[in-house]
């Protein structure tokens, strides 16, 4: 399913000259098209947003494609990206509001009794401050080398070094 603001930008790549500033107001039909949108923007297809918002079953395909063209309606255009981008700026994730939602969290597991959770969650917080509280290393081997003993490693080389002399030619002749 295509989202809005993407069919939003084929109609402006299509490109007919510069883009109409909004003219007017949106209508009761077009705010409660926008309103769905903001919603079922990935959910839904636009049409069956259309049909929701009060078009007519069969103009709905044909009112989506004016609705979303911003040559033919930039005003209903310029509401949906204002919408966006409120939502945007709602859910957008700081530093702040992160470590708001992980001491709500904390809480309110701490009050139902499930402190394995409101532990979990602080120590996450102490994760994410400014000046981090808790640091997270791990150490990720990625050969077997680092287990193995003196001997095990030096057999190992041995081993090596007898396939490198079985590939090697045994004369000089590969140098001419």
């Amino acid at each position: 399913m295509e989202s809005a603001l993407k069919r939003i930008a084929r109609y402006e790549r299509r490109g007919e000259g510069a883009l109409p500033a909004p003219s007017r107001e949106l209508s009761r039909l077009e705010q409660k098209f926008v309103d769905l949108i903001a919603e079922y923007d990935g959910r839904k297809s636009m049409t069956e947003i259309a049909r929701m918002a009060g078009y007519s079953e069969k103009s709905a395909r044909i009112s989506v494609s004016k609705l979303l063209d911003p040559y033919r309606s930039p005003h209903v255009v310029a509401a949906i990206r204002e919408r966006e981008a409120e939502i945007a700026a709602q859910v957008a994730v700081t530093r702040t509001r992160h470590l708001r939602e992980l001491m709500r969290l904390r809480d309110a597991a701490a009050e139902a009794g499930n402190f394995a959770a409101a532990v979990t969650a602080e120590v996450k917080r102490g994760q994410a401050a400014e000046d981090p509280i808790y640091i997270d290393r791990r150490e990720i081997r990625t050969g077997d080398i680092d287990s193995m003993t003196r001997e095990q490693v030096e057999a190992e080389l041995a081993k090596i070094k007898e396939a490198v002399i079985e590939i090697a030619p045994k004369d000089d002749s590969w140098l001419d």
